[in-house]
C-alpha cells in the first residue's frame, strides 16, 4: 500500500491517482467526481500533509461505499483532490456526471476524458 508521500509523488509527477486504503485502485470503469467533493490546491502548496487532511475528512464516507476512491489530478498549476465513484457502465457514468454537474468522467481503460 502506498504511503501519502508516495501518493503526493505520484501526483505531482505522473499527472494523478486513484486510491482507496486496503483496496486495489480499479483498472477499468470510470470514474465519477462526486459534486461537493472537489478541493482545488495550488500545485505549490500540495504537499503529503494536505493529501493526509482530505484523506482524514472523507474517511468515513470512502469506507461506508467501496465503490467510492480517492482521486486527484493535476491540470496546469493546480491539483484537484475529490471522491470518485467508480461505476463500470458507459451509459450509467454519463448519467451520474450530468446528474453530479460534472463536464466529463475519466475512462480507466483509455486513461482519457469522457466528455458529458
Amino acid at each position: 500500500m502506498a504511503t501519502l508521500t508516495e501518493h503526493a509523488h505520484c501526483i505531482l509527477h505522473d499527472g494523478g491517482a486513484t486510491w482507496a486504503p486496503g483496496r486495489a485502485a480499479p483498472s477499468e470503469g470510470f470514474m465519477v467526481s462526486l459534486a461537493g467533493t472537489e478541493v482545488r490546491i495550488p500545485a505549490a502548496e500540495f504537499t503529503d500533509t494536505v493529501l493526509g487532511r482530505f484523506q482524514l475528512e472523507h474517511a468515513g464516507r470512502l469506507a461506508a461505499d467501496d465503490r467510492l476512491y480517492y482521486g486527484a489530478w493535476l491540470d496546469g498549476p493546480t491539483v484537484y483532490l475529490d471522491l470518485s465513484l467508480c461505476i463500470t457502465d458507459r451509459t450509467a457514468a454519463l448519467h451520474t456526471a450530468r446528474a453530479e454537474h460534472q463536464r466529463a468522467v475519466f475512462d480507466l481503460s483509455t486513461s482519457s476524458s469522457v466528455f458529458t
